[in-house]
């Protein structure tokens, strides 16, 4: 009885930890009422969850940023590409249809 009152805790941390994945950081490991062993180890855990939750919302972040910016760069090289390729498809006929209009 008094080993299984004392592994709580500690199954606790596991279980909570098992739970956790690269998709789900948000549930925290439960910290016991005394201020012992176990109640440290939870904080620590908790404040790596918390960096590494911080460190994923930062990297999401700069990755949509990085995804806007080719997105606009591409959008804005679009434009004189295309002006660029209409003018030399306009251009050979227009030079053909000058020669034949001048041709007696």
């Amino acid at each position: 009885m008094v080993a299984g009152r004392v592994l709580r805790p500690i199954r606790a941390i596991s279980a909570t930890a098992q739970r956790l994945s690269a998709e789900n950081l948000s549930e925290r490991v439960p910290v016991t009422s005394p201020a012992d062993e176990l109640a440290t180890l939870a904080h620590t855990i908790n404040g790596m969850l918390d960096r590494i939750q911080t460190g994923l919302a930062d990297r999401d972040r700069a990755l949509e940023s990085q995804r806007m910016f080719t997105a606009n760069a591409a959008h804005e090289l679009r434009t004189p590409l295309t002006t660029m390729r209409t003018a030399i498809d306009v251009h050979p006929r227009r030079s053909s249809l000058a020669r034949r209009n001048c041709s007696p």
